[in-house]
This record gives structure tokens, C-alpha cells and sequence, in this order.
């Protein structure tokens, strides 16, 4: 939708509203803050005390360290770990080199992590072409880029402070405002050097919406829970709001005509000599509404349809309903598609759903984009089907030329409207990182994304050796066989595949008939993967073939299942506050200790221990499963987000997401060392490198952090 929405009537009606506070501008620009930051925090808690075993290994220079397996001790005399100054995040980018971790990470050097890595540029969020239609301005949940709309050679980049949500560009492209996520706030800059102008607060609430009035003199936001508010760019100075529960505001210059959604009804407002007047209505869809959208003139108003693919045309001077437009894909495959992150006011079942609209600059063509991610184009002055293109994504906006136009979803493409050509895409952008796996032989990191690749990145540099491309959903989970051979995957398509990482060929097969594949791990002999779609049954397959071994491990939704790394062994939920342990040959399971329970496990490299980490309450235990007993049980938040665990090489070190954190604990007692928290995005899955070196954090804003110690 075109973010060079006008919202004349809006202002006019908090000038006539206006009960001004004075905000104060920020006397002199601010540097941007650390990305990531570390904070030490001293050890809280203490266990009986239990022999401590030893094992010597080889680091890949050949030099033999000694290290210790995650054998529960009491630390004794353990020192109050120094707290870490945070330190501005080094950006190294894709293929650009790494300064190399110099040390295995372990507790005695832990405060020392810093940030040395970092891949991608951030999920696209948002778009805006500029009025010449030279450039395109992209946002992300780490700031906004530029770019040459006819390279996509970037130009410009402006940091955001924290998870950015919303953006605007005044008209004059001279100012720039980037809405922030809780605890909200805005950011008034220069975009010509990035120079902070003032912040405007917003009383701790998310900021879902922001726009420049067409003088430039008047930044608009939506804020959640807040309504509609209105600051003068100039001074600071509050507008009055308007109500919460107008969750669409869309409004056109000419004829001073606006429409608004509230609690799902449709309104028509005018503008007549000052005074906002309400506009006698009998637009009906037939059908709940979702996205509005008006014609650059005025004439047109499109309605989408919330739980379904129609969308209704109506004449506004005699509310005459015109066209009603099917969306429907003609291909029955994409119904195995699943778009991520669709707004919930715009969710309907599955991919039935209208997700955004938006009218060329002259009016005579709507663009509409549905959760099939697929874009259609619609003439209005018959309401024929002109084109369709699929995998073009969830979102869309026209260049003011109306010759090009920009679709997202993960990443951002631009295709030609006349015959639908794909321009350009910027490859560095990609969807929410879901997983990361390192191959074994520590050179490369396998990610993977919701924009449904897998990528491969050489570990000194990040350079793309390989994008696996086969799934048609996002990828949800993968893992890498021991000895580097096979990577299986699991994906929003219900699929899994098999991929052999030599041959770079795969093969794959339906694994769910209702749910995507939320979880897949393969054996430590690398014959047999097992699979954990979301609310349905957990399944063992043959990895040569495909072929069905087993079925009904897990009786709770949303199990985990994870294989040990040294024997056939594998671990799932049994009942909801139960770990059960099961082997194939003979079929048996051996029922876990009672109150042991975890949305996410993790097996120790040499097998011994198992832990687990609950989703809400936020708790982590730890099992040792030769003697049958937990270990201890430890609140470590209120409430995990993504769960993820895993351990350190190792075995001395568990890395615990926590929300937007990422806590390193000492498994041997649970006792909490550091946490590395992100401004940006949640972290979704966390590894260790094979080698200990570097921890690896995937997240949902679209990067890889790599941290260690140099």
C-alpha cells in the first residue's frame, strides 16, 4: 500500500481538536546505540555437590585443551563474573572478512564475547519510492536502506535505535521518522546525515503507523492502544487523538474525501468548510472487511475482504458497488503455500486472505496481494484480470511513474507493470531466520528461512556458496547429519526434504496432511529423520527414501524431538508434564522423571544429559539419564518466545533464548554467566560452532549474529 497516503482531513480535524503539549527538540544529534548488548550478571544459585568428569580434546589447530563434560557440580569460590561495558556492534555484512575468534568460549573468558559478525540486512517490512522514482527506500527492523531503484545499488542507511515497526519520508525527502516497537517512540532525523532532530514519546506503546501531512509540517502515528496523534515537526507540539479502535485511516487530497475503519465498520468522512462531516453510507460488502484502499482521484474506493480472496469496487459519488474481483490462485498447488506474519485484522483461514491493495498513480489499475503471495492486477474500467504473478509477496506499492512497482514479503522485487518482468530483488535481504545448523567440518553455517531457502554461508566471510531452493513454505527446522553428508529440512509446506550437500541434489515428500513441519532431526547414523508438525503426531522416516518407520511418539501439540548424538536414542514429550526417551530396535520407550517437561530439548555431545526449556513459565532443567534424575530446575523467565537451546561442544556451557535474549548459563548448575540481548527482532535459534569459537544467533529480524572472543 502506498505509503504516500495524505491525510488532509485527519489534520484538519486535530487542528480544530488541538490541545497542545510541548515536546522539546533534542538539542544536538545522538549517536546511534549498540546494536547487541552483554550484560554479566552474578551467579543466584547453587547445587548438592557431584563428581566432576574430564575429557581432553583437539582443537582444530591441533592443540589439546582440556575440557569438562556438563557433570553437575556446586561452583566453589566462583568469582562475581565483571560486568561488560556495552560496545557498538561491529557491522561486517555478507562477504566482508571476520576478524577471527582467537578462543574456545567457556566461563573463565565469557565476559569477553563481543559481536564479530554479522549476515543480512534485515526481513523487508515496508517501501516507498521516492517522487522522482529513483530510488526506493526499504525498511527493516533494523533501520531503513536505500537504494538506486534501476541497480539496487545501495546508497544510504539510517540505523534505528531499536526494533523499527513504522517509518515516513516527508514529501520534500529532507526528514525521515522511524516508529519504534515497546516501548515505542518516534524519531525525528535529517535524512541528508542522519542527524537526530527530536523524539517524540508515545507513553510506552508500539508505534503501528506514521505519515507526513503533504506540507511536511505535520508527522501522524498510529500508536497502539493510543489511537491517532498528530506532532508539529517544528516545535514538538501535541495534536489531540482520535480514538483507539480506528484501526485504518486512508484518505486522498482531492475531494477531501477520507475512510475509516472502526470495530470492522466502514465509514466515509468529509471535509466541508472545516468541519469533518460524516458521509450518509450504503457500502455493505458482502463480507468482513480487511484492507481499504482509495483511488489517487477519489472515485474508486477498494475493499478487501478479510477472511476470504474478493474484493469489491465501488463508485463513490453514487456508492455504486462495480466490480467484484476473485483473487482466487488458478494453480491448486499453491495451496500447500503459507505466508509468515500476516496481520492478524487481515488473517483469515490458511491463505484465504486479502493482505494489501493499492491504485496505480492514474487509477485505472488496483494491484492486490493475497496470503498465496501472489500479486494480481486488476483494469478498472472493466474489472478484468490484466496479470498475475506469483511469489511475488505480501505487500506492494506503485513508483509515482506507475511503469514499475515493488512487492515484499521477506526480501523486496520490482517488476516491470507492463508485462510483469521481474526488474530486480535484493538478494541480501532475506526472511526470518528459523534455524541455524554449522557442518561439522566448522566452514560452513546452514540457514534457514521463512522466505523458504536454505542458505549456505562460508564461515570466514559469509559468502554465499549455495541457495537450496526446493521447498515452496518457509523453512522451518533443519539439521545436518555427523558427518556432514545430508541435510534434512522441515517446512511450512508440510514437506520434508533430503539434501545431499555433496551432489546438491534433494528429494522430498509430504509429511503432514494438516500442519507445517515444525521440528526435523536426524540420527546419529544419519539413516532416520524424525519430524514434529505443529499439533500432530511425531514420525520417524527412512532418509533413503522417504519411507513412513513410526508414528505417535508424542501425544502433545507442539512437541520437540531431538536425537542423541552418540546411540539411537530420541526424546520427546509423553504427557504434558513428562519427557519420555525412545528407542527404535527394539520399539520401547523409557518414560522420563515426572514434572520434566520442555517445549525445546538438547541433548550434551557425549549423550549423557538432556536439557529442556518450557515455554511458559520459562523453566530450564537439566536430566541426567543414566541415573534417572533431574538435576535442578531453574525459572529463567517469565516467558521463552522462541525456545531454543543448545549446548556448548564442550558440554560446560547451555546458550537459553529468553524473548529478545539469548542467556548463557553454566550447565553444570543452571547458574546464569551473561545475557546478549538484540534491539531488534527475537532470536530464534542459537549454535555453538563444532570447533566452540563462536556462538551463532539466527533471528526473526533477518541476520546472523556470530559472536566470540578475539
Amino acid at each position: 500500500m502506498s505509503r504516500q497516503i495524505l491525510f488532509t482531513l485527519t489534520l484538519s480535524l486535530f487542528l480544530l481538536l488541538a490541545a497542545c503539549t510541548s515536546v522539546q527538540p533534542t538539542p544536538t544529534p545522538t549517536a546511534v546505540t549498540a546494536a547487541l548488548r552483554v550484560t554479566a550478571v552474578p551467579p543466584t544459585r547453587t547445587v548438592p555437590p557431584a563428581p566432576t568428569a574430564t575429557t581432553s580434546t583437539e582443537t582444530p589447530t591441533g592443540t589439546a585443551v582440556t575440557t569438562h563434560t556438563a557433570v553437575p557440580a556446586t561452583p566453589t569460590n566462583t568469582p562475581e563474573p565483571t560486568p561488560i561495558i556495552p560496545t557498538q556492534a561491529i557491522w561486517t555484512g555478507i562477504e566482508t572478512p571476520m576478524p577471527p575468534a582467537q578462543a574456545v568460549i567457556s566461563s573463565e573468558n565469557i565476559t569477553m564475547l563481543q559481536e564479530i559478525g554479522r549476515w543480512g540486512k534485515g526481513v523487508v517490512t515496508d517501501a516507498v519510492y521516492s517522487p522522482d522514482g529513483r530510488k526506493l527506500a526499504a525498511a527493516t527492523p533494523l533501520g531503513v536502506y536505500f537504494y538506486d531503484a534501476e541497480t539496487a545499488r545501495q546508497l544510504h542507511f539510517v540505523q534505528a535505535r531499536q526494533e523499527l515497526v513504522a517509518f515516513a519520508i516527508s514529501t520534500d525527502w529532507q526528514l525521515i521518522a522511524l516508529g519504534y516497537a515497546w516501548p515505542g517512540g518516534v524519531d525525528l532525523l535529517m535524512l541528508s546525515n542522519n542527524s537526530l532532530l527530536q523524539t517524540f514519546e508515545t507513553e510506552h506503546q508500539a508505534v503501528t503507523g506514521l505519515v507526513f501531512s503533504p506540507d511536511s509540517e505535520i508527522l501522524i502515528s498510529r500508536i497502539q492502544y493510543k489511537g491517532v496523534v498528530g506532532w508539529h515537526v517544528s516545535d514538538g507540539t501535541q495534536l489531540d487523538t482520535l480514538p483507539p479502535n480506528y484501526n485504518q485511516l486512508v484518505s486522498v487530497e482531492d475531494g477531501d474525501i477520507t475512510v475509516t475503519v472502526a470495530d470492522g465498520v466502514l465509514q466515509l468522512w468529509q471535509l466541508t468548510d472545516g468541519v469533518l462531516q460524516e458521509i450518509p453510507s450504503n457500502i455493505v460488502p458482502a463480507g468482513e472487511i480487511g484492507v481499504t484502499e482509495l483511488s489517487p482521484d477519489g472515485e474508486l474506493l477498494a475493499i478487501g475482504e478479510d477472511w476470504g480472496l474478493r474484493v469489491w469496487i465501488w463508485r463513490l459519488r453514487d456508492q455504486t458497488l462495480l466490480y467484484t474481483l476473485d483473487t482466487s490462485p488458478l494453480d491448486s498447488a499453491m495451496t500447500g503455500r503459507r505466508a509468515f506474519s500476516k496481520p492478524a485484522y487481515r488473517s483469515g483461514p490458511g491463505q484465504h486472505y486479502i493482505n494489501d491493495l493499492a491504485f496505480s498513480p492514474d487509477g485505472k489499475t488496483l494491484a492486490v496481494t493475497n496470503g498465496f503471495i501472489e500479486l494480481t492486477m486488476w483494469g478498472m474500467s472493466t474489472g478484468e484480470l490484466q496479470k498475475r504473478i506469483e511469489d511475488a509477496g505480501l505487500e506492494v506499492t506503485y513508483a509515482p511513474d506507475g511503469s514499475r512497482l515493488a512487492t515484499w514479503l521477506h526480501t523486496l522485487s520490482q517488476w516491470q507493470t507492463i508485462d510483469g518482468s521481474l526488474i530486480n530483488t535484493l538478494n541480501h535481504h532475506i526472511g526470518q531466520v528459523r534455524d541455524i545448523v554449522f557442518t561439522p567440518d566448522n566452514r560452513h553455517l546452514a540457514i534457514a528461512s521463512s522466505d523458504h531457502f536454505i542458505y549456505l554461508r562460508d564461515l570466514s566471510d559469509g559468502t554465499l556458496d549455495h541457495r537450496l531452493d526446493g521447498h515452496t513454505g518457509g523453512v522451518m527446522s533443519i539439521d545436518i547429519s555427523q558427518d556432514g553428508k545430508t541435510l534434512v529440512s522441515g517446512s511450512a509446506d508440510k514437506t520434508i526434504r533430503i539434501w545431499n550437500l555433496q551432489a546438491l541434489t534433494s528429494f522430498g515428500w509430504k509429511a503432514s496432511n494438516a500442519w507445517e513441519i515444525q521440528e526435523v532431526a536426524i540420527s546419529a547414523d544419519g539413516q532416520v529423520v524424525a519430524s514434529a508438525p505443529y499439533d500432530d503426531s511425531q514420525r520417524l522416516w527412512q532418509v533413503a527414501d522417504g519411507t513412513l518407520i513410526g508414528e505417535g511418539y508424542g501425544l502433545m501439540p507442539t512437541c520437540p524431538i531431538t536425537f542423541s548424538p552418540i546411540e539411537f536414542l530420541f526424546a520427546t514429550c509423553w504427557h504434558a508434564d513428562q519427557i519420555a526417551l525412545w528407542t527404535l530396535e527394539p520399539s520401547r520407550f523409557l518414560v522420563g522423571p515426572e514434572d520434566f517437561y520442555a517445549d525445546e530439548l538438547a541433548f550434551s555431545a557425549d549423550g549423557q544429559y538432556l536439557a529442556g526449556v518450557s515455554y511458559y513459565p520459562a523453566v530450564l532443567s537439566m536430566w541426567e539419564i543414566a541415573s534417572g534424575k533431574v538435576l535442578y530446575a531453574v525459572l529463567v523467565g517469565e516467558e521463552s518466545g522462541f525456545p531454543n537451546l543448545t549446548f556448548s561442544p564442550d558440554g560446560q556451557l547451555l546458550a537459553v533464548i529468553m524473548g529478545h535474549t539469548v542467556q548463557l548459563r553454566d550447565a553444570a548448575s543452571g547458574t546464569h554467566l551473561i545475557t546478549i540481548s538484540s534491539e531488534y527482532g527475537f532470536p530464534s535459534s542459537v549454535a555453538f560452532s563444532p570447533d566452540g569459537r563462536i556462538l551463532a544467533i539466527g533471528s526473526t529480524d533477518g541476520t546472523v549474529r556470530l559472536w566470540g572472543v578475539p
